[in-house]
């Protein structure tokens, strides 16, 4: 299992999160007493959702100065929101991730946070 996060620009809200999980094929969002399941499957490929993004109150704190002002060039923008999500199978996930992300990168801007700062994660 692979754990990634998803970097934004833009201030992406839980609920904004569930109408975007919602809206894709596949896509799921259960509301327990004490916790949501979110993903997205799709046949054999599926990706799990961290309910609750990270906001920009919180998110410097994971990122040392030099990664944050890397950041901030990059997104043209301090980060705002940061996104994980996981990938059971990321050889049989891959087509399914590539598609989210497309998709994220579109409504919300960003980039993976491994591609935006190679050698990182915060997940």
């Amino acid at each position: 299992m692979s754990t990634l996060a998803f970097v934004t620009p833009t201030t992406v809200t839980s609920g904004m999160l569930e109408s975007f999980v919602r809206g894709f094929v596949g896509g799921y969002w259960i509301s327990h007493p004490t916790h949501v399941s979110a993903g997205i499957q799709q046949g054999d490929q599926a990706v799990w959702f961290e309910t609750n993004p990270t906001d920009d109150m919180t998110l410097q704190e994971c990122y040392s100065a030099e990664e944050w002002q890397l950041l901030k060039e990059i997104l043209h923008s301090e980060p705002r929101s940061m996104i994980g999500f996981e990938v059971t199978r990321l050889d049989e996930s891959g087509q399914l991730l590539q598609a989210i992300v497309t998709e994220m990168h579109q409504i919300w801007g960003g980039g993976l946070e491994n591609e935006l700062l190679p050698n990182t994660s915060r997940l």
